[in-house]
C-alpha cells in the first residue's frame, strides 16, 4: 500500500483561520491608518493598512494583491493575499511577509476543484492544526509539524481514507486504511510500512486468489499470520519469508501440504 499521495495532499492544501471565515474580512476594520495618508517617500507601506500589487511586494512578478495591514511595506499584520496566477485566496495573519499564525485559504484545483481550508502558519510553513475539503470528495484534518503530518490525521483521496497516526510525515503507529482499489488495512505501521499486528481485507481478486492475511509484520512483509481465499476460507498458515510459506501449512482442495524449511514434507 502506497502513501505516497499523502505528499500530494500536502502541496495542494499547504498553507490554507479558525477565527475567521472569508466574509468576516470586508468587515474587518484595522485601527491603523489608511495607507494613502501617510506613505512617506510614495508607495512605501509602514504601520497602515492598504491594498498593493504582488509583483510590486515581491521579486518573483507574483499576480494579484495584498490588502491587510503593514510593516517596512512588507504584509504584516491580519491580511487578505489573492493570488490570480494560482487561483487561490488566503486570509489571516502575517509576519515579515509570510502567513504566519491561523490562516484560512480557498483555492482551485484541476483534479479537485474548489477547496477550502484552515491551518496555522509558521513562516510559510504549516505548523499546527490543518482541516479543508475539496469539491471532488477530498477532505483533510490533522496536525502538521513544519510542514510534515505528525500526530492524528485523516486523508480521504481518490477513494482510499486513512486515518491514524504519523510521525514526520510518515504513517507511523496504529491506523486504519480503506479503499475502492486495493486492500483495506489496519494495524501497526513504521514508516509507511506494516510492522507489527496488521491485517490486509477486503482485497481485490489477484492472480494467487489471496483474499486478505493476518498476522505480524515486520518492516512491510509478514512473518507469522494467516492467509485467507476470497470465500474466507483458509489458504495458509505459519511462518513466511521473503513473502513465502517457510514453516506451516497450505491447504487447497486437492490436499494440504505442510511446509518445513520452505519445503514441502509429506
Amino acid at each position: 500500500m502506497s502513501f505516497l499521495f499523502t505528499n500530494l495532499i500536502l502541496s495542494l492544501f499547504f498553507n490554507p483561520l479558525y477565527s475567521m471565515e472569508f466574509d468576516e474580512f470586508d468587515n474587518f476594520k484595522s485601527n491603523l491608518p489608511v495607507c494613502s495618508q501617510i506613505e512617506t517617500p510614495k508607495n512605501y507601506y509602514h504601520k497602515c493598512f492598504g491594498k498593493k500589487l504582488l509583483s510590486e511586494i515581491f521579486p518573483d512578478n507574483r499576480d494579484g494583491y495584498y490588502i491587510g495591514e503593514w510593516l517596512f511595506d512588507r504584509p504584516h499584520g491580519i491580511g487578505k493575499m489573492h493570488r490570480i496566477d494560482e487561483y487561490r485566496t488566503t486570509i489571516g495573519t502575517f509576519r515579515n511577509g509570510y502567513n504566519h499564525g491561523a490562516m484560512s485559504r480557498k483555492f482551485k484545483s484541476a483534479k479537485h476543484g474548489e477547496c477550502t481550508g484552515q491551518n496555522n502558519m509558521s513562516f510559510g510553513v504549516g505548523h499546527g492544526k490543518i482541516k479543508g475539503e475539496c469539491e471532488f470528495n477530498s477532505r483533510y484534518e490533522g496536525n502538521l509539524f513544519y510542514g510534515d503530518f505528525s500526530g492524528y490525521a485523516k486523508i480521504i483521496e481518490d477513494g482510499i481514507s486513512i486515518e491514524g497516526m504519523y510521525f514526520g510525515g510518515k504513517v507511523t503507529g496504529t491506523f486504519e486504511v480503506t479503499s475502492d482499489k486495493t486492500c483495506d488495512q489496519s494495524g501497526q505501521f513504521y514508516e509507511a510500512q506494516p510492522h507489527g499486528q496488521h491485517i490486509y481485507s477486503n482485497c481485490p481478486k489477484t492472480g494467487n486468489n489471496i483474499g486478505s492475511t493476518k498476522g505480524f509484520y515486520y518492516f512491510g512483509s509478514m512473518i507469522n499470520g494467516e492467509v485467507y481465499n476470497h470465500d474466507g476460507s483458509l489458504r495458509s498458515k505459519g511462518i513466511y519469508l521473503g513473502g513465502e510459506l517457510f514453516n506451516g501449512y497450505l491447504y487447497t482442495a486437492e490436499k494440504n501440504y505442510r511446509y518445513l524449511n520452505g519445503e514441502v514434507n509429506d
